[in-house]
Formats: C-alpha cells, sequence, structure tokens
C-alpha cells in the first residue's frame, strides 16, 4: 500500500515537471514573438527607405 505521502510528493514532482515545461514554453514562445516582430521592423523600415530613394 502506498502511503499518502508519497502519493503527496509525486504528484507535487508532476507539477513541478509541468510548470516548468509551461514556463519554458511561454519563455521561448515570447523569444520567438519578439525576433518576429524585430524581424518585422526591420523589414518595414527597409521597405520605407526603398520607397523614398
Amino acid at each position: 500500500m502506498i502511503h499518502f505521502k508519497t502519493i503527496q510528493k509525486l504528484f507535487f514532482a508532476n507539477n513541478l515537471v509541468q510548470w516548468i515545461k509551461y514556463s519554458t514554453e511561454i519563455i521561448i514562445a515570447s523569444k520567438i514573438l519578439s525576433s518576429i516582430s524585430k524581424l518585422y521592423s526591420k523589414l518595414a523600415d527597409w521597405h520605407h527607405k526603398r520607397n523614398n530613394f
């Protein structure tokens, strides 16, 4: 028979793993979004400069 404390520890560990995965996914997604926005602003600047000449 598994003790309640063991179940609690396993549950906590699982939650921790899930939270870490979730937070890393959020970090990766935000980095991707920021790089996309930087690229977009560069393209916009280039387009603006090209149109001015």
